[in-house]
């Protein structure tokens, strides 16, 4: 369905009225959508009143705001959905540069006002009260594609409830998350004192990370007034992902020229594509958005705008001074969200410069694009450096993550990432390199969506009227920038070594490129075939591939569910694939006969058949998935049970104690170091909650993740997670404060270290009587004891 210009007259009172009728119901997605999440979020145990307050924040300090500053930059988009996304997100940008600017002058209580101001410049100076305008756009939205997109946003949030929210209980309820939630939740509260921030579980550590999306979440803490608890693990990520897929349609729509495939593309990001037929195996998925790495989600909307305001760069165009102000902010962001956004935008670039220059066209303007985000990417790497502490270089050394693997090779052939030799170990036998190749495949599969973009690969020249001037040749420059940009991220997902594993966000940046790229594969094959076909013919072949694709992912489940000894792990991880390779010769085969017999119609339609299954396939499991969990959550089927280290909730309690009760940039002490709570040495040092919950600064909480740690991956042997503490005198007397305190000691905490609160965590380690005469008690219950140091 494509666009079309409004131009209806309102001279008549009915046509007027209509016309007003039609507007009205064209928002409608959006107010459902909306509704639905609203929903869904006080279901979740949000509370009414926080969820009113972070609504309205979200539309006076950011939205409005952001929109009315876009606009300023580059003019009003020509559809609601580029309106309202590419505003959320400058909105978010608007914002951080305003936190930043609050927090270095120490104002940052007064935060609230930023937003105003913008109101209020808007309003005030003339050339920018146009900006205000609500007259419709020239472009309609599809109706059935903004419910698509209003669908993509409810549905995501249903994962989220049932897959997150579910088990994850607000405090002062007793809680065990995802530990990295801890983590970020630590931070959210830091980036409310101090820029840069520093490292709340060891102080006095700059936190060198790409903390950026903690900058945002505090924002919406801090403006709003809802706990950073509630907007961190309920609030910012619904909202902030519905801009995400508004700026995957807006991308999608400028590049094919199609609301259906702009739709589709947004709903592919949210499903999630997936193929793992086993139970056994989870191989790593190409999620691009995903609950347990916010800074992933906060990169992916960078690079959307960042492909947004370059696209008219790619097709040969000049861009404003508003859109290179705004590539700046791309560059400055890029660098704070995740390490994998900047590298997939310039290699991009780059293969698009480097094919301009061989084909003697014009690129001065893509080194000037370039230029910028390495500039982005130089300011920002002295905040984020740690992102790379530990970090080698390793063939395939992702498959090391597979458990299945290190027990398969033997413990000659493993060595702990960022470290060993360049190739994964273990490659030089016949059985291990097969059963490498298999678990390759198998995670290519997660992305192999970027497969239905080979459509592409037979336009014509000049055939695709209905996008920019065709390129010289027979290549497209924006189908260069995005292939390029995903084959960067696969090539260093499989080539990097992070002790944390955190090279797969390389392949899931590109998952983007990916997803377009395979939807444009469809609508070119589409568009080419309806050319020639009649629409009967067309949809009796999209039938017949879905029904292929659903025959191919019951096969595969049904080949997949039985876990193989361990010698025959290759061939159960075979099976699945062999079902694949199956059906795909036997519908050849069909193809073959029918075309030669019944059927010579087929031909020229091959390709809506290829990239309709391939989608297909890639996209029913994840919705079957969230389906199933979502009938478990509700007939509590699914009920999580706490493991004996959880937080409870008179841990919780006592840690909220400290933000009523001590100034906010106070440094505590406490004995609680490991991720079991119970301390003991070479324990796996990953806790956090408690900086997460009491939102202050510990001497030594737990160092898992700084990048003294992370930069002894080459000392010791085992996770960088069981490392010891960079600093052991400090540990000695930091624990021997509540096993064996003396006066002595206490001083040397409260003289040299600045601390000033013992806060004693029961179950962690034994707690000396003797701190009762030594410190003053401020607050006990039977799981915490908090004391002053006098």
């Amino acid at each position: 369905m494509t666009s079309t210009s409004r131009t209806t007259s309102t001279s008549d009172p009915v046509t007027a009225q209509t016309h007003q009728t039609n507007r009205l119901a064209g928002w409608a997605p959006l107010a459902l959508g909306t509704v639905g999440v609203i929903v869904m979020l006080i279901g979740a145990g949000t509370p009414v009143l926080d969820v009113v307050r972070y609504g309205l924040y979200l539309l006076i300090g950011v939205q409005i705001p952001g929109m009315l500053v876009h606009r300023a930059l580059r003019g009003r988009p020509d559809h609601a959905v580029a309106d309202l996304s590419l505003g959320g997100a400058v909105g978010m940008a608007v914002g951080m540069g305003g936190w930043a600017i609050f927090m270095l002058l120490g104002i940052q209580q007064f935060l609230w006002v930023w937003p105003l101001l913008i109101l209020v410049l808007f309003a005030a100076v003339p050339d920018l009260r146009k900006h205000w305008t609500t007259a419709p756009y020239p472009e309609h939205v599809s109706t059935v594609s903004a419910w698509v997109l209003a669908a993509a946003a409810v549905f995501y949030t249903l994962a989220l409830g049932v897959e997150h929210w579910h088990g994850q209980a607000l405090p002062p309820k007793a809680n065990f998350y995802y530990i990295d939630q801890y983590w970020h939740l630590a931070n959210v509260a830091e980036l409310t004192k101090s820029l840069p921030p520093d490292t709340a579980s060891v102080t006095g550590r700059t936190l060198h990370y790409h903390w950026f999306v903690n900058a945002h979440v505090s924002i919406g803490h801090m403006i709003s007034g809802v706990s950073a608890p509630v907007a961190y693990l309920r609030l910012w990520e619904p909202p902030f992902v519905a801009v995400i897929l508004g700026l995957m349609f807006t991308l999608t729509r400028s590049i094919t020229k199609r609301w259906w495939a702009a739709a589709l593309a947004s709903l592919m990001l949210v499903l999630p594509t997936q193929l793992m037929p086993w139970t056994w195996y989870k191989p790593w998925a190409s999620f691009a958005l995903t609950e347990g790495s916010p800074s992933q989600t906060f990169g992916v909307l960078v690079l959307l705008v960042g492909s947004i305001v370059l696209l008219p760069m790619l097709k040969g165009r000049s861009i404003g001074w508003g859109s290179w102000v705004l590539l700046g902010a791309v560059g400055i962001l890029g660098g704070g969200a995740k390490p994998a956004v900047l590298p997939v935008l310039l290699f991009g670039l780059g293969v698009v410069f480097l094919w301009r220059l061989f084909t003697r066209q014009k690129f001065w303007a893509l080194i000037g694009a370039m230029a910028v985000l390495l500039a982005g990417l130089v300011v920002t790497s002295p905040l984020t450096a740690q992102a790379a502490s530990g970090s080698s270089f390793k063939l395939f050394g992702l498959i090391y993550f597979s458990p299945m693997w290190t027990k398969f090779v033997g413990p000659e052939n493993v060595h702990p990432p960022g470290s060993g030799p360049l190739i994964l170990p273990g490659l030089g036998e016949w059985h291990n390199l097969r059963l490498a190749i298999l678990m390759l495949i198998a995670i290519m599969a997660q992305f192999s969506f970027v497969f239905a973009g080979l459509a592409l690969a037979r336009r014509r020249r000049g055939a695709d009227r209905a996008e920019a001037r065709p390129a010289r040749g027979r290549l497209n420059p924006i189908a260069i920038f995005l292939t390029s940009g995903f084959v960067i991220g696969m090539v260093m997902t499989f080539t990097i070594d992070h002790p944390g594993a955190s090279e797969i966000y390389f392949a899931r940046t590109g998952t983007p490129f990916g997803i377009i790229l395979g939807v444009w594969g469809l609508s070119y094959a589409i568009r080419q075939a309806r050319e020639k076909h009649s629409d009967e013919q067309v949809f009796t072949v999209l039938g017949a591939a879905v029904m292929t694709a659903i025959i191919i992912v019951l096969g595969v489940i049904l080949a997949g569910g039985r876990k193989p000894e361990r010698a025959d792990l290759a061939f159960g991880l075979f099976r699945p694939m062999l079902v694949v390779g199956g059906v795909i010769l036997a519908v050849a085969v069909v193809w073959w006969l029918l075309r030669r017999t019944a059927a010579p119609w087929l031909r020229g339609v091959g390709m809506v058949f290829f990239t309709t299954a391939l989608l297909t396939t890639l996209s029913v499991q994840g919705p079957f998935m969230t389906g199933l969990h979502t009938v478990q959550a509700f007939t509590g089927q699914n009920e999580k049970t706490l493991p004996p280290w959880h937080v409870t909730s008179k841990e919780v309690t006592g840690a909220q104690w400290m933000i009523e009760n001590t100034p906010p940039k106070d440094v505590a002490a406490t004995n609680v170091h490991c991720f079991k709570k119970v301390t003991y040495d070479r324990c796996e040092a990953r806790s956090y909650w408690l900086p997460a919950f009491s939102e202050r600064r510990y001497l030594v909480e737990t160092w898992a993740y700084t990048e003294e740690n992370l930069l002894q991956v080459d000392k010791y042997t085992g996770g960088f997670g069981f490392f010891p503490f960079d600093d052991p005198e400090k540990l000695r007397i930091n624990d021997a404060a509540f096993t064996d305190p003396t006066p002595e000691g206490l001083a040397t905490l409260r003289d040299k270290y600045g601390v000033k609160w013992l806060v004693a965590v029961t179950k962690a380690s034994k707690v000396s009587p003797k701190l009762d005469e030594l410190a003053t008690l401020r607050y006990a219950n039977s799981d915490m004891r908090i004391y002053q140091l006098k």
